[in-house]
């Protein structure tokens, strides 16, 4: 493609009218090639998979803190990785909740992570758990997306 601006000697900037045009009209597309016999559909669908696998890792990384393994015994190794395995069903089960109650439209996953992670609780051995206050916004979500708030 051609270059949209160029610049002279003088430090004066033309825009190249043509070259912006040309880039404006492939605005919004974008290719995906495959070496294997498949609809545009299915690479479409596998492309997406594969964000979607992407982002659970990022998940794993980021939110739940596995980026390094710092581990000084199997046992505790195989823990940590099946508590990582539970919090990704669950995630994956919010993201479905979500996609189910048309959240999506006014929520990233992160957003609603964010504020449920808001929500403090405590545990004593003798009165059992009490919730902290829960906002307006986070009761809605969790109606939202069939939670049901424990009792205080």
């Amino acid at each position: 493609m051609k270059t949209s601006i160029k610049v002279s000697k003088d430090r004066l900037v033309e825009v190249k009218e043509e070259a912006v045009e040309e880039k404006l009209a492939y605005m919004g597309y974008f290719v995906l090639l495959s070496n294997s016999r498949m609809t545009s559909a299915q690479v479409l669908s596998h492309y997406r998979d594969k964000d979607q696998v992407e982002k659970a890792f990022m998940n794993l990384k980021d939110r739940l803190n596995m980026r390094r393994l710092r581990m000084s015994s199997e046992r505790g190794l195989e823990g940590k990785l099946f508590v990582q395995y539970l919090a990704l069903i669950l995630v994956s089960e919010l993201k479905h909740r979500m996609e189910q109650a048309n959240l999506f439209k006014d929520y990233t996953l992160d957003e609603v992570l964010e504020a449920f992670n808001r929500v403090e609780y405590f545990i004593h051995p003798s009165f059992g758990m009490t919730i902290g206050e829960i906002l307006q916004k986070q009761e809605k979500l969790y109606e939202q997306l069939n939670l049901k708030i424990s009792p205080r």
